[in-house]
């Protein structure tokens, strides 16, 4: 008799996609790619949640928003912090840290907040592949890349939803009215 193949089982399907797949998956996909349902894919994340509590593991599968992911747990960050650091000195990712709070941004007004070192910063942002620049009439811009993206293991909403967090507390801090006393 010829041997057949195995499917592995669900949970080692979910558990695959879920390691493979760093900045996590929504549902829909998990459903899609498993070619399973969602009742049965939940039971099996928190068969795999409960099996990692038991032995102690490292890792547990979080829901963020709509998109299940793998992590570290909390407690064990600590330990691995300084590998996670990035290479890029503190001027260069205060650069990119405006253009990610912006998304887009004129490069002169760039060079307005950063000063005329952001001219390289640009360059040496582009040639590590976290931003693009293209001319749009005779400006030119800058913006984040795909790259940025997956190396930071950011979403796009997700960057969206934190400049607009700041935004409303730099508002509320605005409306405020320190009381000094009499």
């Amino acid at each position: 008799m010829p041997e057949t193949k195995r499917l592995p089982k669900l949970k080692q399907r979910v558990e695959a996609l879920l390691f493979a797949v760093g900045s996590g998956l929504p549902m829909e996909e998990l459903e899609k790619r498993t070619k399973s349902d969602r009742i049965l894919i939940e039971r099996e994340i928190n068969k795999l949640n409960r099996a990692y509590e038991e032995n102690e593991s490292a890792f547990l599968i979080v829901k963020e928003g709509e998109i299940y992911r793998m992590r570290l747990r909390d407690e064990l960050m600590p330990n691995i912090e300084d590998l996670l650091k990035t290479d890029m000195r503190d001027s260069l990712l205060m650069t990119l840290s405006i253009i990610a709070l912006r998304r887009k941004i004129k490069e002169s007004d760039l060079m307005k907040l950063r000063g005329s070192v952001a001219y390289q910063h640009v360059k040496e942002l582009e040639k590590r592949g976290f931003v693009t620049t293209s001319h749009e009439g005779k400006f030119k811009f800058v913006r984040l890349s795909q790259q940025f993206y997956e190396y930071f293991d950011i979403k796009q909403d997700e960057l969206k939803e934190i400049k607009d967090k700041i935004e409303e507390e730099e508002k509320l801090k605005e409306r405020s009215i320190e009381y000094t006393g009499n």
